[in-house]
């Protein structure tokens, strides 16, 4: 997979829960015209994927025995995707997913590419322990894990920033009741936890964040500046909630 990234620099792949395989997307800038087939391409993508499949996904994740769910990523779903379908099309089209149309929740972890194979196998590890707890406590991931590489910022504490090499980030989606999520919670927790303490791994600020002070402190370098900044802001700066005031209120005082 990271091999193609030379040919095809905006690339994402997805890592196949319970198959345990990979698909990709090949995707490159092109000066040709816009295929003759992109408004079929952009039917299949709308209805098939971004309906019809999140559907499918919903019964596996509220109504049907977990069973189903191995057994769908194993024999069913990948027969479905097509291969090998080459089109031409406005950026915004190629490049953007309708996900939200279904209610979920998602944890984002971005890793270096030095980590990224470890990482990868130590999320399986994680998913196939969750999956064998008694029933109460069990978590059957079932939405596919998508990985794009983002390239390193010069921001204070955005989860790419720093260094030189290219993050790397694994989406873990649920699409569970919100009543019933509480597998994925504790599942999420732990992989944040296991990833920052191996791989210095970084979860997304905008999407379910279990991380505390301590590691938040370890993970950004310029943790101590961004906080006298919002110190200095007072109510006046324009993300801050609860949850950011608690992180802010256990890191060193800017003593």
């Amino acid at each position: 997979m990271l091999a193609k990234e030379a040919e095809y620099p905006l690339q994402q792949f997805y890592l196949v829960p319970w198959r345990w395989d990979y698909f990709a997307q090949h995707r490159k800038e092109s000066n040709r015209t816009h295929s003759w087939h992109a408004r079929a391409y952009r039917w299949f993508w709308s209805l098939g994927m971004d309906t019809i499949f999140h559907l499918f996904v919903c019964m596996l994740a509220r109504w049907l025995p977990s069973r189903c769910t191995k057994l769908a990523y194993r024999h069913l779903i990948p027969r479905l995707i097509p291969q090998n379908w080459k089109v031409v099309d406005r950026s915004d089209r190629q490049l953007t997913m309708q996900h939200e149309r279904f209610r979920h929740i998602e944890v984002e972890i971005f890793v270096q590419r030095k980590h990224l194979g470890k990482a990868i196998r130590s999320a399986i590890e994680l998913m196939n322990l969750y999956a064998s707890k008694p029933i109460n406590k069990r978590y059957v991931h079932h939405y596919p894990i998508c990985i794009r590489r983002v390239m390193p910022d010069d921001t204070l504490v955005s989860p790419a920033s720093g260094g030189t090499e290219p993050w790397y980030t694994l989406s873990f989606i649920s699409y569970a009741r919100p009543a019933e999520r509480q597998g994925l919670e504790a599942f999420a927790a732990e992989v944040v936890q296991v990833m920052a303490s191996r791989f210095d791994a970084r979860p997304h600020w905008g999407k379910f964040c279990p991380i505390d002070a301590p590691t938040v402190e370890r993970l950004y370098p310029n943790w101590k500046e961004f906080s006298q900044i919002v110190r200095s802001s007072g109510d006046d700066f324009p993300c801050l909630n609860e949850w950011l005031f608690g992180l802010l209120h256990h890191s060193p005082s800017d003593e």
